[in-house]
């Protein structure tokens, strides 16, 4: 019993230790976390190959300057507003193109977004529950992927964090300097993402819970968030031409369902490990009150309300978007990942909360989301995209002349991407959206192709005026996703030799009897 004790006195003193380390040296131990976050991420995005989306981003990266960018974007070349698009190809200029630079600008956001969780919690709490919010930031957006995705979801959590604190602080010293950061913020988080607009919403739901403590309301916050919001008038035109040329296919339709399931995506990465800190702390609540160790009782922390009404209120955004995509005509769960601030709020408070039992839960929080993010980042297999793509272009230098079809819409930008040099030129889409609807219940990645392809060298092709040029070439297909053009050859009595299969997908050689 005696050794019980006397081990349950060190953890106790280390747990302390440890509360006290971060309060008395935040800069040191911001500077440790930063770097393993970068580290990690950095790894983590030269192990991930790239995908349509993100290959939509690179392409317009590349556009000389913002008019042209502008232009691709009011034509709705791509949904996300340019602002991604310009740090992207800033990023890309200053580093050199890769995996790594292209997605700096995600990996800057997420970590703006942990630093502005940490300020937030601190203004109430002892650091070390700053440092549990940022913890399991960095865990729910690195399980998720979005710290090293290369599209708008890390500068939206970036700008999200800005606009929390300029909130929190709009009633304190640099009143008008927190109040213009305020609107910038939002402002920028709406040019990322559209819905970045329902932030007014939540910041104004926490304003008004902040209102009634002060029993007034702060107008001036109020003007903020509208000016904030007046820039989405901006992105009308997009929108309606978004609207034009994806009309009855949308990729992702919402449905009341949806709301589960966007709870499901958000939270799914943090149950293991937020509910394995929980029990490793009531253990030993258990073990020091068996043992009769239990400390002085401090007293009874209460939540600030505003701050934690607007928690709540973030923890909501899965309904508001929900409710928002029935507008738009498309929802999917990661545009409501601004709530990830809600619940990374509550976590640090609820482990402030309960703080009368000493320090343990929330240090534990803190070394299980750690910890999760370091086998998070362990297990990532390697890079095999250029692998993948050299067994088949092995096949296909066996006639050199001949094009080189991709009956994936998915997957013709990856393809084209990663082939080698002296095949990439060779490698072409036949873009038919009817069809590509009528075969799969989709068109999307085919008019976006399409659209894309008026902005950057792509070698997209009416599928009648290629056909009738070529009476042989291959035809490349992975997932097969909005693919008709294999069935229609094989319909039409065209010869469809397979020449080779693996991960890649498979390569046939197509032979039209005119």
């Amino acid at each position: 019993m005696q050794y019980v004790e006397r081990i349950a006195a060190r953890i106790e003193r280390a747990s302390a230790s440890v509360a006290r380390l971060l309060d008395r040296r935040p800069v040191a131990a911001w500077c440790v976390f930063s770097l393993l976050y970068f580290g990690a991420a950095a790894w983590r995005a030269s192990r991930k190959p790239f995908w349509y989306d993100e290959l939509v981003t690179l392409h317009l990266s590349r556009l000389p300057g913002m008019t042209e960018l502008w232009a691709a974007f009011r034509t709705a070349t791509d949904s996300m507003p340019p602002l991604l698009h310009l740090l992207t190809g800033a990023s890309v200029a200053i580093f050199g193109e890769g995996h790594v630079s292209a997605r700096v600008p995600a990996m800057v956001g997420v970590w703006i977004m942990c630093l502005c969780l940490y300020v937030f919690v601190r203004r109430h709490c002892p650091a070390l529950y700053g440092r549990a919010a940022a913890a399991t930031m960095a865990l729910a957006m690195a399980s998720l992927r979005f710290c090293e995705e290369a599209r708008c979801y890390g500068l939206l959590m970036g700008f999200t964090g800005l606009a929390l604190v300029f909130w929190q602080s709009a009633i304190g010293r640099h009143r008008r300097l927190c109040l213009c950061g305020l609107a910038l913020s939002v402002a920028a988080a709406v040019f990322c993402h559209s819905l970045a607009g329902l932030l007014v919403a939540v910041l104004g739901s926490g304003e008004l819970a902040r209102a009634r403590v002060r029993r007034k309301l702060d107008w001036a916050v109020f003007a903020a968030l509208l000016a904030a919001a007046s820039a989405i008038l901006l992105l009308i035109p997009s929108a309606q031409a978004g609207a034009a040329a994806y009309a009855g296919s949308q990729w992702s339709r919402p449905r009341l369902s949806g709301i589960l399931e966007a709870y499901q995506f958000l939270l799914g990465p943090l149950v293991v490990p937020l509910w394995t800190a929980l029990v490793l702390a009531c253990a030993w609540w258990s073990l020091r009150a068996a043992n009769d160790l239990s400390p002085a009782r401090s007293p009874v922390w209460r939540m600030p309300h505003a701050e934690a009404v607007l928690a709540l209120a973030f923890l909501a955004l899965p309904v508001l978007t929900a409710m928002a995509g029935f507008l738009t005509g498309v929802f999917a769960p990661r545009y409501a990942l601004p709530a990830l601030a809600g619940l990374c709020i509550m976590t640090a408070y609820l482990s402030r909360a309960v703080e009368r039992n000493g320090p343990m839960l929330g240090v534990l929080v803190v070394a299980t989301a750690l910890a999760w993010l370091a086998l998070e980042t362990a297990r990532r297999p390697p890079l095999t995209a250029y692998a993948q793509s050299a067994a088949w272009a092995l096949a296909a230098r066996t006639n050199p002349d001949l094009p080189i079809v991709v009956d994936d819409a998915f997957a013709f930008l990856r393809e084209l991407h990663y082939a080698p040099r002296d095949i990439a030129p060779r490698l072409v889409f036949l873009a038919d959206a009817a069809r590509a609807h009528r075969a799969s219940g989709n068109k999307s990645a085919t008019t976006g192709l399409v659209l894309l392809a008026r902005r950057a060298p792509l070698r997209v092709e009416q599928p009648e005026r290629f056909l009738a040029a070529h009476r042989r070439f291959y035809l490349l297909g992975t997932e097969w996703f909005e693919s008709w053009l294999r069935a229609h050859l094989v319909e039409s009595g065209a010869g469809v030799r397979l020449l080779r299969a693996g991960k890649f997908g498979e390569l046939y050689l197509v032979e039209i009897d005119r």
